[in-house]
């Protein structure tokens, strides 16, 4: 048993033919899109701190439903932005209810008690045609 040695488990003895192989096949793989000519549009919130959460797409339309951090946004199937809309930090207070976006508070605001909060909001299930997007969210 000492005498035996693994089994060889490359493509050649020469690395050149190892990459040579890895190249070829990265561009077998990426040939496709450059032959047809296929270009890809994006779409990137005003600030990098802006994250994606969620994603709907209208059946019908086609348009996208996206919901961010402190924003949600509408976008049209070719990604063009048609709405974009703020929806927070907000202040919050744990002693109030309901948050004081919705009610005001009699409660001190000490710097302890309120602080800005991100919204944590859903995209809810696709409206009827002709009516709007519902949203649900909390602090």
């Amino acid at each position: 048993m000492e005498g035996r040695r693994a089994p060889r488990r490359t493509l050649s003895a020469d690395p050149k033919v190892g990459a040579l192989a890895t190249l070829i096949g990265c561009w077998l793989l990426a040939a496709p899109a450059f032959c047809t000519g296929q270009t890809f549009t994006t779409f990137h919130p005003e600030r990098r701190d802006w994250l994606f959460n969620h994603l709907t797409v209208h059946q019908t339309t086609g348009a996208l439903y996206i919901g961010a951090v402190n924003r949600v946004y509408k976008l049209s199937g070719n990604l063009t932005l048609l709405v974009s809309h703020d929806t927070g930090p907000e202040d919050d207070n744990k002693a109030c209810y309901p948050p004081l976006i919705v009610q005001p508070c009699s409660e001190p605001s000490g710097l302890h008690k309120q602080r800005q909060q991100a919204p944590a909001h859903r995209l809810l299930p696709e409206p009827p045609a002709g009516m709007r997007q519902p949203l649900s969210g909390r602090l």
